[in-house]
């Protein structure tokens, strides 16, 4: 195995820019913060409504997002249901994940 940091990029050929690895924690950690505000502000009897969008190029038309064979995907359905919420998926232009539970 390969542990040098040039092996490591190597892995992580599929990003398009290395500091997007780092973008991509930061957002993460963001979201983890807000949640974790807005799942203590709904308390036990409150709903929590979680919308992530971007404005790439959106869902290939046809795709049914809740048989695609993407990791990304399935983790979100996975995650959802251990909640007991709901999953929806707008596409367009724009991708929008709308996450109640």
């Amino acid at each position: 195995m390969d542990n040098s940091s040039s092996g490591f990029w190597r892995r992580m050929a599929w990003l398009p820019h290395p500091l997007l690895l780092v973008a991509m924690i930061a957002s993460g950690l963001i979201l983890l913060a807000a949640l974790v505000s807005v799942v203590r502000m709904a308390g036990s009897e409150g709903q929590v409504c979680l919308r992530v969008s971007d404005n790439g190029v959106g869902i290939p038309p046809g795709l049914d997002w809740r048989k695609a064979d993407l990791l990304g995907l399935r983790v979100v359905q996975i995650l959802a249901k251990q909640l007991g919420g709901t999953v929806e998926v707008c596409g367009g232009e724009e991708t929008e994940f709308i996450i109640m539970f």
